[in-house]
C-alpha cells in the first residue's frame, strides 16, 4: 500500500456520495471533503516528487507559479474551519 490508496478511497467514497442525491448542506460538506482530499492528494504527490529529487531520480523544471491563485485556492479551503 502507498500513501496515496486511503486517500483515492476517501475521494471515491465522496464521489459516490455525489451520486446519491444530497441534500444543499450535504452537497457543500461533500465538496469539502472532495476538494481538501485533492489538495492532499497535490500535497503527496509533490512530497514523493521531492523524494525522487532528492534522491536524483527525478530532474526539475523552473515554471512560474500564480501566486494569487495559490492564495485564493488555500483561503477557500482554510474558510470551513472557522
Amino acid at each position: 500500500m502507498n500513501l496515496r490508496t486511503p486517500l483515492n478511497a476517501i475521494l471515491g467514497f465522496g464521489q459516490l456520495l455525489q451520486r446519491q442525491n444530497p441534500t444543499e448542506i450535504q452537497k457543500i460538506r461533500i465538496r469539502y471533503i472532495l476538494d481538501a482530499g485533492k489538495h492532499l492528494l497535490q500535497l503527496i504527490n509533490e512530497v514523493l516528487d521531492i523524494s525522487r529529487i532528492e534522491s536524483g531520480r527525478i530532474q526539475m523544471s523552473l515554471e512560474p507559479v500564480g501566486v494569487a491563485n495559490a492564495l485564493v485556492e488555500a483561503l477557500d479551503l482554510m474558510r470551513p474551519l472557522r
